[in-house]
């Protein structure tokens, strides 16, 4: 007979006879997120009891990360003056110590005029994504100084009244 510890939860196991056991399906209720300890006790048809517990087993985890950005959302740069540099974004996941956020999308090429979206997403170990953040930064022309010419015409009428006094 095998019988499994988990969450405050004892239930019966079918023993393989190959040194594994199966747990049926939907025998185990609902866990809280956390994380468990799974404790398998034997017995044999001599009543010989041999337990043992495995720490930190099974994971429940069903909270996506959350993700923050470093810096604005939207950035404006001029081509040619301005230069980019990547803030990033950070990560904070309740059950994960280390979760990675990746960067994709754009480019930011702060010489060339155009938008350019950067998009940042993270996944935890249970395979929880995160909502997915979005940077746009925009590189304009610059408008800089110059020297220009022009020639223009135009015509015009006025009228005008006046008033003074004289002597």
């Amino acid at each position: 007979m095998i019988t499994i510890r988990v969450g405050g939860q004892e239930l019966s196991a079918t023993n393989n006879g190959d040194g594994t056991w199966t747990l049926a399906d939907n025998l185990l209720t609902a866990l809280v997120e956390g994380v468990y300890d799974i404790v398998v006790v034997a017995e044999d048809l001599a009543g010989n009891i041999s337990e043992t517990t495995v720490t930190d087993a099974l994971t429940v985890d069903v909270t996506a990360p959350q993700l923050t950005l470093n810096g604005a959302a939207e950035l404006t740069l001029i081509a040619g003056v301005d230069s980019y540099t990547e803030q990033g974004a950070s990560v904070l996941d309740n059950l994960d110590e280390f979760v990675t956020v990746d960067l994709g999308g754009d480019v930011v090429n702060a010489s060339l005029p155009g938008v350019y979206t950067l998009t940042y997403n993270a996944v935890d170990d249970a395979g929880n994504a995160a909502t997915e953040l979005t940077r746009v930064v925009t590189v304009i022309a610059d408008g800089g100084e110059g020297e220009g010419e022009g020639e223009g015409e135009g015509e015009g009428e006025g009228e005008g009244e006046g008033e003074g006094e004289g002597e």
